[in-house]
């Protein structure tokens, strides 16, 4: 079973964040329209906030100056074009999440916690009570299955990621064969709870997603062990095996 942190008291990872604290978070889009003048910087959060909540279709010029209480000439005074904007769109949620996974990783690093069951302790602790809520990330990767300009920033944050997580099996798992398998299947865990369940919020959900990554990272354990005991053996095979002569 994963443990999760107690949210209400002040842990060393609390106070490393307080530190070192969580980079290009977006902004609320009310606080953003309260602004009495746009920069460039300012033209390209709205969109990424447009993009987040409505999709890439509604991401118009006349229709988010109308929405933000702009006139499209100020959007002009910044960019030659719609393509313009969603060209730096792209560059800056690049950016962003290349920081944001970054820093994510630090502070494990600096709890100790750089192995496979410290990022899902992690995760689980940051997204718990915080399931409703609009997925930029979701966004441009349905934007990316329209758009191939989309493409090599979403591929470029895909292979971070598994880089990083290839490295956190290993950390936990010296022995496995199987890291970068692992790592894909672990992406796909802390991805999918976002889509699969209508409220992953209910306690019944949770405490089943809790039981299934206990799971996983006990046969990923088992995997690794096989690995060490039995060399040149393929792993899968080895724990089947032992599964086998379990029940018999």
């Amino acid at each position: 079973m994963v443990q999760l942190l107690d949210s209400g008291k002040e842990t060393d990872a609390s106070r490393a964040d307080a530190d070192d604290p969580y980079p290009f978070a977006l902004p609320q889009g009310s606080d953003l329209e309260q602004r009495r003048r746009w920069t460039r910087d300012d033209w390209v959060v709205y969109g990424l906030l447009t993009l987040e909540r409505r999709g890439i279709h509604a991401v118009r010029i006349e229709e988010m100056a109308r929405r933000s209480g702009r006139t499209p000439g100020s959007f002009y005074g910044y960019f030659a074009s719609r393509d313009a904007l969603l060209d730096a769109m792209i560059a800056d949620w690049q950016r962003r999440r290349v920081a944001q996974i970054e820093w994510t990783h630090r502070q494990l690093k600096r709890q100790g916690r750089y192995t496979l069951s410290g990022v899902v302790d992690d995760f689980m602790v940051r997204i718990k009570g915080e399931w409703v809520r609009p997925n930029l990330d979701m966004a441009m990767r349905v934007w990316a299955r329209q758009d191939p300009r989309v493409r090599p920033a979403v591929h470029a944050i895909d292979e971070l990621r598994l880089v990083n997580a290839s490295a956190m099996v290993r950390a936990e798992h010296p022995a496995t064969r199987d890291a970068p398998e692992i790592a894909v299947l672990l992406n796909w865990i802390l991805a999918g709870r976002h889509i699969l369940f209508v409220d992953p919020a209910n306690r019944a959900t949770s405490r089943a997603a809790e039981r299934a990554i206990g799971r996983f990272l006990e046969l990923v354990a088992a995997e690794a062990k096989a690995s060490e005991a039995v060399p040149g053996k393929p792993p899968v095979a080895r724990v089947v095996a032992s599964k086998r002569r379990a029940k018999r």
